[in-house]
């Protein structure tokens, strides 16, 4: 059983937001690039330049209210999910050096985020787990964790097209229209893939749409990578706690 099967951005892996898209400054703004197949090339590949980049998604829907914050490095990486359902609340931490994943969450998350038995959530709860990058959910746990597999999420396939242009943060973005590329850890998602309209072409926002439900993930600051420690006194990762395991 794959962990994590919630996750958008798999973040993930990102979560899926229930949210709109914000109104459009104009239909079209002012492009450098001839057509949005340059511009997401362009795009992409002065994202995979950059040492670190910060970027957060918040989803609601069901009742149950997700978010991911995370700063991903070339090779570490650090993430909190928070997740609220009802009175109940839960938090995991993620921590990604030497290609293994730590994670640490209460029973709760465990349990409703990552797919843990209900026994084995209550057991492993608080603790440091070690997840190798030999565990088939590795790929899924770290995605997202680093600049170079949160930019592959970001992959568009097909005809693309030129979305609307905003204001994000005060500067001009302009939009790229079409779909990700399907994985193992995720499907292929409606995309609209904001970039930075002067200077280095840099992505500041993602909105997916997936089955109806629209989540909008903001990237930056493009910054250096953090400082990422592996825990002390982790514990093997076992696929066994995970349901279906």
């Amino acid at each position: 059983m794959n962990i994590r099967r919630s996750a958008a951005l798999a973040t993930g892996a990102v979560a899926l937001a229930v949210a709109a898209l914000s109104p459009a400054a104009s239909a079209e703004g002012s492009r450098t690039s001839s057509n949005p197949e340059q511009l997401l090339q362009a795009a992409l590949t002065a994202a995979r330049a950059e040492p670190g980049v910060h970027w957060t998604v918040s989803s609601r829907a069901g009742g149950r209210t997700l978010t991911e914050q995370t700063e991903a490095g070339k090779s570490v990486g650090e993430q909190l999910i928070t997740l609220h359902e009802g009175s109940s609340s839960g938090r995991v931490t993620i921590v990604l050096v030497d290609q293994i994943a730590y994670l640490r969450g209460n029973a709760f998350a465990l349990r409703s985020y990552m797919d843990f038995t209900t026994a084995a959530a209550t057991q492993e709860a608080g603790r440091w787990l070690a997840m190798r990058n030999t565990v088939p959910d590795y790929q899924a746990v770290a995605a997202g964790l680093t600049v170079a597999s949160t930019v592959a999420q970001l992959e568009m396939t097909g005809k693309l097209s030129w979305g609307p242009s905003r204001l994000i943060g005060g500067h001009r973005a302009t939009g790229i229209r079409g779909s990700t590329v399907p994985s193992a850890i995720a499907p292929a998602f409606s995309q609209v893939l904001y970039v930075r309209a002067t200077g280095t072409p840099l992505i500041v926002e993602a909105v997916q749409t997936y089955k109806g439900q629209t989540g909008d993930i903001s990237f930056g600051p493009w910054i250096a990578p953090p400082v990422a420690r592996a825990p002390s006194g982790a514990v093997p990762f076992a696929s066994s706690w995970l349901q279906g395991g």
